[in-house]
């Protein structure tokens, strides 16, 4: 086998489990909590997918990709309080958008969340 058929081969391998991915979270979708959809958000960011194309196959709006796409990338204590429900997605989202305006997301990442 040449080098370019084992690179076509991993190539067709790689596409067949993104889109059996794809279409797993696609049915999943209303079954999971936001912490697992925001994980598969990140996922498939990772795989290069662009947000209109994920909002596309999940029939939601790009904003609401960008949501969970900010939940995936909060540190552990926040996700915590998520699935503690000390938090909203939704309010744990406004707070990093409004830690980003203010200039201190860093400080926030850094910080334990505060008690609800």
């Amino acid at each position: 086998m040449s080098n370019l058929e084992a690179n076509s081969i991993e190539a067709e391998s790689r596409q067949w489990f993104y889109d059996r991915y794809s279409r797993e979270v696609v049915v999943k979708w209303q079954d999971w909590g936001p912490l697992e959809r925001a994980e598969a958000i990140l996922w498939l960011r990772k795989q290069g997918r662009s947000l209109r194309k994920i909002a596309a196959s999940l029939h939601c709006s790009e904003g609401l990709v960008r949501h969970y796409e900010i939940l995936a990338n909060l540190p552990w204590q926040w996700k915590e309080a998520l699935d503690q429900g000390r938090y909203s997605a939704r309010q744990l989202a406004a707070m990093v958008r409004a830690a980003r305006q203010k200039g201190g997301f860093n400080q926030l990442q850094r910080q334990q969340p505060p008690m609800n």
